[in-house]
């Protein structure tokens, strides 16, 4: 009696991780398994003098354009420049990674 009552627990505790939703199609960034999304060079000379509440456009070497608003500017734990943005639906993290910019997804939303 004990066999056939751990198999039921098995079967009911397995079955529950089989109804779990799939993994969100956009939960890998860009759709790729990269970090980091660097920007065009033409956009620098913006994101370096932009102050919170300002608006750019960017266009980041993937080709994915992003209207952000700048929240604030900040220096990372890892000594890096860094501004965090805002789109229509995201947070999104833009910082100096020596002589490129980059576009990362928000910790939060890892």
């Amino acid at each position: 009696m004990n066999k056939l009552a751990l198999i039921g627990v098995l079967v009911v505790g397995m079955s529950g991780c089989a109804s779990q939703p799939e993994k969100d199609n956009n939960s890998d960034w860009q759709g790729t398994h990269q970090s980091v999304d660097y920007i065009l060079s033409p956009n620098y000379d913006a994101i370096a003098s932009a102050v919170p509440g300002q608006s750019l456009s960017l266009t980041t070497r993937s080709q994915r354009n992003y209207n952000v608003t700048i929240v604030k500017r900040y220096f990372a734990a890892s000594g890096r420049e860094c501004l965090e943005a805002e789109t229509q639906t995201n947070t999104m993290v833009v910082c100096d990674y020596s002589n490129e910019w980059g576009l990362s997804r928000a910790f939060e939303q890892f």
